[in-house]
Order: C-alpha cells, then sequence, then structure tokens
C-alpha cells in the first residue's frame, strides 16, 4: 500500500478538513481527494462521509485511521531516535509561540542556547494558530494551557500579569483614571477582535465593569504588544500590556492603578508525549524555565 497516500489520509482526518490539509501538505486540494478515492478504490471501502464543515471518518476509515496512527507514532518515534543518537543534544528543534511571545520572550534566549549546544538547529515559528504538534508541525508549542490534549506534556513556564499604562503626556491631558467607571472617558488602545486568540483578555480594558456584551469603543487597536507600546508612547491612549513585557519599565509609561488587578496570563511550555525523552526538547526546556526563574528574582530584588 502507498504509503505517500496513507499519510494523506491521516492528514485529510486529522484535520477533518481537505483544503486544511492540502494546505499543510503543500499540495492542492484537487491533488489531494484523488489521491483518497485512489485509496478508496484499492481499499474497495468508503473512509470518509462529507458534512457542512468537512469529513467525518466512516467506520472503514475509523479502523484504518488507527492502525496509520500507530505507523506514524513508529515513524516519528525512530525519526526522534537517530537525531537523540549520541549523548550531546542535536538535531533540529522548532519553537512556535505567538509572534509577540516568539520576538520578546524567546528569541532573546535563543543566541545563548545555541552556543551552549552547537548541533541543535533552531526555527522559531511566530504564529498566532497554535501548530498541531501530532502531525509534527513544531516540537514545542510555547502557548497558554491546551485542554483536551492528554497526549501532550504542558509544563507550566511563567505567569504574565496584565497591567495598564500611559504616557506622561496622555495623563497631563486627559487625566489619570482611578477606577473602571473613569475608564468610560478616555481613549482605549484595544487589542482587537481576536476571541479565538490565545490572549484575546488583552482587551479586558474594553469590557471590565460593563454588563456582559457590552464593550467600550476602543480608540485605536493593534493586537501586537510593542505597537500598543508605541501608540500609548505617542500619546495616543491606555494600554494593557503585561507587566513583564521587556522595555516597559524604560519605556517612560506610567502605570495607572484602577483599583482592580488585571488578568493574568499563564504560558506553558508544551510537546508531544512522544519527545518526552528528547535531549533536545528537555535541553530547551531547563534552558528556558531557568532564564524565567533568573528573571523572576531579578525583577523582584
Amino acid at each position: 500500500m502507498d504509503w505517500d497516500k496513507l499519510k494523506q489520509f491521516y492528514y485529510v482526518a486529522k484535520v477533518g478538513n481537505f483544503t486544511r490539509a492540502g494546505e499543510r501538505l503543500n499540495i492542492s486540494q484537487s491533488a489531494l481527494s484523488r489521491s483518497v478515492r485512489s485509496l478508496e478504490d484499492a481499499l474497495h471501502a468508503k473512509l470518509f462521509q462529507r458534512n457542512a464543515r468537512g469529513v467525518i471518518l466512516t467506520q472503514q476509515g475509523e479502523v484504518l485511521f488507527d492502525h496509520v496512527s500507530m505507523m506514524m507514532d513508529s515513524v516519528h518515534k525512530a525519526q526522534n531516535t537517530i537525531r537523540e543518537d549520541g549523548s550531546e543534544p542535536q538535531g533540529t528543534l522548532k519553537i512556535a509561540a505567538t509572534y509577540g511571545v516568539a520576538m520578546l520572550y524567546i528569541a532573546p534566549h535563543i543566541p545563548d542556547f545555541v552556543k551552549k549546544f552547537p548541533k541543535i538547529r533552531m526555527t522559531l515559528l511566530g504564529t498566532d494558530i497554535a501548530p498541531d504538534l501530532d502531525l509534527c508541525e513544531s516540537d514545542v508549542v510555547i502557548h497558554p494551557f491546551m485542554p483536551n490534549h492528554p497526549n501532550y506534556i504542558q509544563r507550566y513556564l511563567v505567569t504574565m500579569q496584565l497591567k495598564v499604562y500611559a504616557s506622561s503626556g496622555y495623563l497631563k491631558k486627559f487625566g489619570t483614571p482611578r477606577s473602571v467607571g473613569d475608564l468610560d472617558g478616555h481613549q482605549l488602545i484595544g487589542y482587537g477582535d481576536h476571541t479565538n486568540h490565545p490572549y484575546h483578555s488583552s482587551n479586558w480594558l474594553l469590557t471590565i465593569g460593563l454588563p456582559e456584551g457590552k464593550m467600550r469603543e476602543p480608540y485605536v487597536q493593534a493586537n501586537a504588544t510593542q505597537t500598543r507600546v508605541m501608540m500609548a508612547q505617542s500619546d495616543m491612549g491606555i494600554i494593557t500590556v503585561p507587566g513583564e513585557h521587556p522595555g516597559i519599565h524604560t519605556s517612560g509609561l506610567v502605570e495607572i492603578n484602577l483599583g482592580v488587578q488585571g488578568p493574568t496570563i499563564d504560558l506553558y511550555y508544551i510537546y508531544s508525549k512522544q519527545l518526552k525523552n528528547s535531549k533536545r526538547i528537555l535541553g530547551f526546556r531547563d534552558y528556558l524555565e531557568e532564564k524565567m526563574k533568573s528573571k523572576r528574582i531579578k525583577d523582584c530584588a
């Protein structure tokens, strides 16, 4: 049986959609459909049922998927064993995080890591959509906790506390809000309409103190933390960003106390259980944990 066709079938089954599977495999939807039809003809069985959202497995498809999943696991384990051969961590290591976390929290630590482990080849992927670790789209995801993934190891990394800031120029012109109710008369810089984004709580200034479903109209919006910082520095309005944001304490912005604490965001170091013994995965995990711990100690000093 053609391995390529089995792998393509596996991807379609995992994402439940020919178009998305084709994008991940870098082949056209029509070519992927032909491949699956060819596999169905060879097996004399229908593997998928179409629905409004995509496709679901038939009973025969579920049987094949279970067996192909075991084959994929074996292949991945063999690849990992080969990559980890030797006492020194080596091989490729792809780390995924949202653009802001990748740029501000992960990238600064990579130079020292690759000096310490010169045989590891790092790739840092900035993406607002968490890659599928089961499909090997990434080795590690730095992300808030991901429920309903029993095959993932999710290790707590750091907590970020959202705080409120504005420039002294803005506050001189518009006054300093002292309570949540005072926000109604201010120019608020929002995060954007990204309800499915892992950090959508960054919009809490627009909703805090209001009835459910109500929202203050943002003066301007930007989903990049550093962009919001720059807007605030230009006297455009009030922002909320993590107090741990690199450079926030030297940005010239003034922290505003509204009498309430902002939400917290917990970040986790997430990887597949298949990689639980991987030296490169564990090496970067331990290195990143130490860097985060050192920063917390320094900040509290």
